[in-house]
């Protein structure tokens, strides 16, 4: 039977985080003076362990009072590196479109700049990547595991359709192949294609066997601070680490197709809206893309 990821709001241990409801969001702020930062401090600096925890108060102040979108992204990153397995889940960023991201902290709430978009990517190594990805929310919920819900769905559909029973086995091709099912509505969110962007998804073709690295993160990540004994737990971290596999093969599919057909328009002098290049894309060429690379990636 397909076993959906279960919505790890995203405590990385394994466990379930603590979403963030009305009257916790009311109590978020955008306006980070020393007082505030210091009582954030004073809530949060026992998830830090010894040596981390005077680093991690300097990447806190650095996501408060940024020097570049760079460097506030960088200090988010600083931050999930040091903080204890069982409280990674309150540290996430979110993003939707047509407005910035934030970075939220517990009850505050770290607004990026309008530009993010213009940011300059760097290279991240896959326990960075893998830890940027879980704690990504997209218009509310965590990517990684909306993204499989669906594709899970979608396959245990599919196999009612031909076998008459909803047993889906579960391996990396067929997950890839589930998750190709969701590019037309994948394309249309340009912000979360970004996000994926600046976590480092798309370079797969330059970075030997970074799929394979970005997987082994993923499911170590989930598996960190729990009894790595329990089996169930065990098989939820290696699907989830299965399905940033195909999702790091697939962001490198989209753009790749992205820049080409970018390169044409420019080539034909042709008007570009760069912000909506990612909406303009042709889903077609996407998907014959993706299942043209699916067995060699």
């Amino acid at each position: 039977m397909a076993t959906p990821i279960p919505s790890i709001t995203l405590n990385l241990s394994g466990g379930y985080g603590c979403m963030l409801d009305a009257t916790t969001l009311e109590k978020c702020t955008t306006t980070h003076d020393a007082d505030a930062l210091t009582s954030l401090w004073g809530k949060i600096k026992d998830w830090f362990f010894g040596t981390h925890a005077e680093a991690a108060k300097r990447a806190l102040h650095q996501l408060a009072h940024p020097t570049s979108p760079e460097a506030q992204f960088d200090a988010f990153a600083r931050l999930l590196e040091y903080v204890a397995p069982q409280d990674r889940g309150k540290l996430t960023w979110h993003v939707e479109e047509n407005k910035a991201p934030c970075f939220r902290v517990d009850d505050y709430s770290f607004d990026a700049p309008q530009d993010w978009r213009a940011q300059q990517w760097t290279e991240k190594a896959a326990p960075d990547m893998a830890r940027l990805l879980l704690s990504l929310h997209y218009r509310g919920k965590p990517a990684l595991s909306e993204l499989g819900d669906t594709c899970l769905n979608a396959l245990a559909e599919r196999a009612m359709r031909m076998s008459g029973t909803d047993d889906v086995a579960l391996n990396a091709e067929t997950i890839f192949e589930s998750l190709r099912w969701q590019l037309p509505d994948l394309i249309q969110k340009p912000a979360l294609i970004h996000a994926l962007e600046l976590i480092g998804m798309q370079w797969n073709d330059e970075r030997d066997g970074l799929a394979d690295n970005v997987e082994e993160a993923v499911t170590q990540t989930l598996l960190s601070g729990i009894d790595t004994s329990d089996e169930d737990l065990r098989q939820i971290a290696g699907v989830a680490g299965a399905y940033a596999n195909a999702l790091v093969r697939l962001t490198t599919h989209m753009v790749r197709d992205r820049d080409a057909f970018m390169r044409v328009r420019l080539a034909l002098n042709l008007p570009l809206n760069t912000s909506q290049s990612h909406d303009r894309m042709p889903v077609g060429s996407v998907i014959e893309g993706a299942a043209g690379g699916s067995s060699a990636a």
